[in-house]
């Protein structure tokens, strides 16, 4: 088939001509005002345009309407108004105005101010079409070429038709459809000496991108494909560093070949393609092609590529693929970028300023970057008010509005900072709220946390059920606090049927992971014999690693240390028992624990391990009374005789009535004191 002339269009008018076409536009002729307003348009004076084109608009002209609606589509010097726009194509359209109907059947087909219904699309497109828009003979022949409803002589015959109006993605569809693949890059190549302005290469890749986007032609991957093939073929650099992108990702059913996509970079790299001399840089240092690697990104971005110049800053920062590690040659290519206004270039400044000491460009830096929503740059300027660092007061108030701003992008640092933060100036809703998002993403340690504070007052409400939910997610995610706490709740049936065996497993766990606390639980299964067979060794063996696990707990240790005292007071070790025994209990008592010390008490009272001595056990058993022990005053009632010892019996009912505020009781005591000194 013949080609076409293809022209190019320019309006224009000269000054006396345009001098003229105003006035006649100020009196209100409607020509003049869309001719006037058409030239300021085509010279890019926008505003000017806009003006006049209202004026014409307001007078119901259709093609001013039109124009008025690309206006407000493409937010051309006025803000982009998609339901303005609209409102003037649908004026424009009423009056039967081919594009316009065109432009409305786009917005029905994308859903924009109206419910999207692709069939009226379509009858508004074939409207168009009728009336003559080349732009709807095109998505109409491409919808008749591409979609299930394939009509391929339907195609060709629009085709023709918007090629005949100088549509050049027209023409080369039509190509593209009538000939053979062998002749078709032939045929395309000639088109180059009929066009101007844009090679065909670039215009084949154009209607690649726009059969991508769907707005002008139907979207279609296979015709997207096929037409970057052709462009990349005819020599379009921005097809060949595509095709390398499907290559290097696998997109649209592209097998991953990392060598065929460094090909294609390297041809459109050749010819001074940024972005692909980026991709060649990258590749080569993956493949440990160093020195080629930095020439290609050094290429890059000496042609102002922002990748190229921020992966160089942060190369040249860490000091990576062979390259010294140099902070003035990172600053060189991040500080470019920075004052682009782009935010990782800004933190990068930041970092390498603040680690030099330079605290007014470092903090100048931090604060662009995180007004620029770095997150790692607002979670950082929160830690400076929190601990008062860099010349910053400490601020609880700034130090929230900073991590939040983070948090609220997702930023888990900053997520459990919030939490901190408003737990620490009791918000607990806040606080909840942010362990609550960090739980949700997976966090086991807010996990643990978030199902322990349900079981508090902290908590917005209390919820035993949630608890366990937390605390389980964490547990079974390996989390030695939660396992001890969900055998806790199976030791005690809180929420869950009461049941030695889970706690035991659940103790077994923790323990292993080293959390003190379960190894005292997990002894004393084994002595009671609960969840498990009974075995003394085990059980001194568990209380044992107990009491020699560091850091320790002086709560656990404690409790640790009196069964430690009672095994082996139950023949653990025959030969050692009392020793061992008395070792321990020694402890407690130094602790001034009062189980302890009634049961050394006990032991001086008998004789046992001891020379018998009343006087000792009497201290001891005063001092377990004063430590809150129960048993010491039963043990010292029964040694002291009201009578004979009626002295200390009365000191014994002095200390009761200091440890008690049972008023009916300190009645009866002081009943008891003043009949035993009257027996003085």
């Amino acid at each position: 088939m013949g080609l076409r002339k293809i022209k190019v269009v320019k309006y224009s008018a000269n000054i006396s001509k345009i001098d003229k076409l105003e006035n006649l536009a100020k009196k209100g002729d409607v020509s003049a005002q869309l001719d006037v307003g058409q030239t300021y348009l085509a010279e890019g004076k926008y505003k000017q345009a806009h003006y006049w084109l209202t004026k014409c608009a307001e007078q119901k002209n259709a093609v001013a309407q039109f124009l008025l609606g690309l206006f407000y589509k493409n937010g051309t010097s006025v803000s982009l108004d998609k339901k303005m726009a609209f409102n003037w194509f649908k004026k424009s359209a009423e009056q039967g105005y081919a594009d316009a109907l065109m432009e409305i059947a786009i917005f029905y087909k994308n859903g924009w101010c109206v419910e999207a219904n692709f069939e009226k699309a379509i009858d508004l497109i074939i409207e168009s079409a009728e009336k003559g828009s080349h732009k709807a003979q095109l998505y109409l022949a491409s919808y008749y070429h591409y979609t299930n409803n394939k009509n391929l002589s339907f195609a060709k015959d629009l085709y023709n038709k918007s090629a005949d109006q100088g549509n050049i993605y027209a023409e080369i569809s039509l190509l593209n459809l009538s000939e053979s693949s062998d002749k078709l890059l032939t045929k395309l190549a000639q088109v180059v000496n009929i066009t101007e302005c844009i090679s065909i290469g670039d215009i084949a890749f154009n209607l690649a991108q726009a059969h991508l986007e769907g707005d002008t032609v139907v979207p279609s991957i296979e015709a997207c494909v096929h037409w970057t093939k052709i462009a990349a073929q005819l020599d379009s650099k921005e097809a060949q560093h595509k095709l390398g992108m499907y290559f290097l990702t696998g997109e649209f059913g592209f097998e991953k070949d990392t060598k065929q996509a460094y090909e294609w970079f390297l041809i459109a790299a050749k010819k001074g393609h940024a972005s692909s001399q980026y991709q060649c840089g990258k590749i080569c240092l993956d493949f440990k092609d160093y020195d080629n690697g930095i020439s290609w990104l050094k290429k890059s971005a000496d042609q102002d590529d922002q990748s190229s110049q921020l992966y160089l800053a942060s190369i040249y920062k860490l000091g990576q693929y062979g390259i010294t590690p140099n902070e003035e040659e990172s600053l060189i290519w991040s500080l470019k970028l920075a004052e682009q206004g782009n935010s990782k270039a800004q933190y990068l400044c930041a970092n390498i300023y603040l680690k030099k000491n330079n605290n007014k460009d470092g903090l100048y830096w931090l604060t662009h970057a995180a007004q620029n929503n770095v997150e790692a740059a607002q979670y950082t300027l929160a830690t400076f008010y929190v601990n008062g660092d860099k010349g910053f007061k400490q601020n609880t108030t700034k130090a929230i509005y900073w991590a939040e701003k983070a948090a609220e992008r997702s930023f888990l640092k900053a997520q459990k900072l919030c939490s901190e933060l408003y737990f620490r100036s009791n918000n607990y809703k806040k606080a909840q709220y942010w362990m609550e998002k960090l739980a949700e993403s997976g966090d086991v340690d807010t996990q643990y946390q978030l199902g322990i504070m349900l079981m508090t007052k902290f908590a917005q409400k209390q919820d035993q059920v949630k608890s366990l939910y937390w605390l389980d997610k964490a547990a079974n995610q390996g989390h030695a606090g939660a396992q001890y706490e969900i055998g806790c709740k199976y030791l005690k049936g809180i929420y869950v049927e009461k049941d030695y065996e889970k706690a035991f497993n659940w103790f077994e766990k923790s323990a292993g992971l080293g959390f003190q606390s379960a190894m005292l639980e997990l002894g004393l299964l084994y002595k009671k014999g609960s969840g498990v067979v009974k075995d003394l060794n085990k059980s001194l063996f568990w209380i044992d690693k107990t009491l020699s696990h560091k850091p320790s707990q002086p709560k656990i240790e404690k409790k640790a240390q009196l069964e430690m005292a009672m095994m082996y007071g139950l023949c653990v070790e025959e030969g050692f028992k009392n020793d061992k025994s008395l070792y321990w209990l020694e402890k407690l008592v130094e602790f001034g624990d009062p189980d302890a010390e009634c049961e050394m008490g006990r032991l001086y009272k008998n004789g046992v391990g001891f020379i018998q001595d009343i006087s000792k056990a009497k201290q001891l058993f005063k001092s377990s009374m004063r430590n809150g022990g129960l048993l010491g005053e039963i043990y010292l009632g029964q040694i002291l005789d009201p009578i004979k010892d009626r002295i200390e019996f009365v000191e014994m009912l002095e200390l009761k009535n200091q440890l008690t505020d049972d008023t009916d009781l300190k009645e009866l005591n002081n009943v008891m004191i003043s009949a035993l000194k009257s027996l003085n």
